[in-house]
């Protein structure tokens, strides 16, 4: 058996360990964001679901109530109380629920942030296979009656939840504060958001990450907004920083020009 010099074999193992250190340097805010997420998962609230919530708080919506306006609940220097912990049992499943991203899938993100909310307003589970046979049937049911479905802004999204679930009750809000999250949130109501997803730095996304992208925000803990976020698998309670959130939220153009405000979405059941 040939043996390489002592010298070659350091010399390949100092090679292969620069390369090493140097795709680690490259890669160091991708690696910081995953280990700061799975921290922050670990350290996640019990989450609650609508029928608890409602029952203990008096002062939450009632099934068969219509989203009210929402009160101010805005704190000195404009910020919200970093010490609130609130996680709602939002069912996740990705809009490519079988790893098949093309289309419909690839701008399934609408549809797939109703679906998660209309199933934890009625207590139901959501698999794989039921967010795959719901996404297609509503975007059938979208392509019949618009004639489209790809990157609805926050009115036509309104418009396809209330038309395609008419046991909902669904309303825009613009302008929205990280404060009216809260507010929403508090009373056991989750929140879809529009976003430019390229300003989130998921490192799952396949970068730069999709520029019309929904969340659903179902929780706060430690100053981060807790999310189910379509856009990738592992996407059930992502955290991101509350700033980082209200800096992508934008009310993008669909069919028709949307706001280009932050703007939220709210869902509750209708009687």
């Amino acid at each position: 058996m040939l043996l390489l010099p002592k010298t070659i074999w350091v010399t390949s193992f100092l090679v292969v360990a620069v390369a090493l250190l140097a795709f680690a340097w490259t890669q160091r805010v991708t690696i910081k964001t995953l280990v700061q997420a799975q921290l922050n998962q670990q350290a996640l609230p019990p989450a609650k679901d609508f029928a608890e919530i409602t029952q203990k708080q008096p002062g939450t919506l009632p099934l068969g109530d219509e989203v009210p306006e929402l009160p101010s609940r805005q704190l000195a220097n404009n910020q919200i109380d970093e010490t609130e912990e609130i996680n709602l049992a939002v069912p996740f499943a990705p809009q490519a629920p079988h790893a098949n991203w093309d289309q419909p899938y690839q701008d399934a993100c609408e549809e797939a942030t109703i679906i998660m909310v209309e199933r934890y307003l009625r207590g139901v589970p959501l698999s794989l296979d039921d967010m795959d046979a719901e996404i297609l049937k509503m975007v059938s049911w979208q392509t019949e009656h618009y004639g489209f479905f790809k990157d609805s802004n926050t009115a036509e999204t309104v418009r396809l939840a209330e038309a395609f679930y008419p046991h909902l009750t669904v309303s825009a809000h613009y302008e929205v504060t990280a404060d009216d999250i809260v507010a929403a949130l508090a009373q056991g109501t989750p929140v879809v958001v529009l976003v430019d997803g390229r300003k989130l730095g998921n490192p799952y996304y396949t970068q730069p990450g999709p520029d019309k992208h929904t969340l659903v925000i179902k929780g706060i803990a430690d100053g981060n907004f807790i999310t189910n976020d379509p856009g990738t698998r592992q996407g059930a309670d992502f955290v991101y920083p509350i700033d980082t959130v209200m800096q992508a939220m934008t009310d993008y153009d669909g069919q028709t020009a949307g706001t280009h405000t932050k703007s939220m979405i709210l869902i509750s059941t209708r009687s």
